[in-house]
């Protein structure tokens, strides 16, 4: 059976999350501990506030590794927003601290010149790559972003769609079963249900 585990570090917008998987008749929980990985057949990292924060809580509960050990058990995996930074090898926010390393790359500030950081609004997604999560319906459509941070990969072939506000920034990743959406899906009305509904709807290999 179908389960979606929400992971619960302490920073996220659990309630939001789990509210948008309600909307699109999917089950799901949080997960509180590591024994509860085990029963999840898909995994959100949702996440607000700092990089070097959010991996000292992770590390905290030892949920590093056991994100890392259901990523090799061919889980899906979807990182939101900060959740999505948290899948690089490292972040520069109030110093250089390691990620999770599931995707390649570094998480820098944004360059924007004489526009407002946070970058908070709505903006429009340009997809770059075939993908079961982050869909060609999903071309031009307008989600909604509260960031300051931004994801450099380094492999490009892991860009599933860019995003403007300022400067182009990579606003969705993808490699094998893992993925992330730098803005929120859970508050990004229809489209972003979309996307949630497509990695809900991935088949689980283990």
């Amino acid at each position: 059976m179908k389960r979606i585990g929400i992971i619960n570090y302490g920073i996220g917008n659990l309630g939001s999350v789990q509210s948008a998987l309600h909307q699109i008749q999917e089950d799901s929980f949080l997960i509180e501990s590591v024994e509860d990985f085990h029963k999840a057949t898909h995994i959100i990292l949702p996440g607000v506030g700092a990089f070097g924060i959010g991996m000292q809580n992770l590390k905290e509960r030892q949920f590093d590794r056991a994100i890392r050990d259901a990523v090799a058990a061919n889980k899906p995996l979807l990182g939101i927003c900060l959740g999505m930074q948290l899948l690089a090898s490292r972040g520069t926010e109030f110093g250089d601290t390691d990620g999770l390393n599931l995707i390649p790359g570094k998480v820098i500030q944004l360059q924007v010149d004489d526009l407002r950081l946070p970058h908070v609004g709505w903006n429009d997604l340009t997809i770059k790559k075939e993908d079961p999560v982050f869909t060609s319906d999903l071309h031009k459509q307008a989600f909604y972003f509260v960031h300051s941070f931004h994801f450099v990969v380094d492999d490009k072939t892991d860009i599933a769609a860019t995003t403007t506000y300022g400067e182009d920034f990579v606003s969705c990743v993808s490699r094998g079963r893992v993925f992330g959406a730098q803005f929120h899906p859970e508050k990004s009305q229809k489209f972003g249900l979309q996307m949630l509904k497509n990695f809900c709807g991935l088949t689980t290999l283990c």
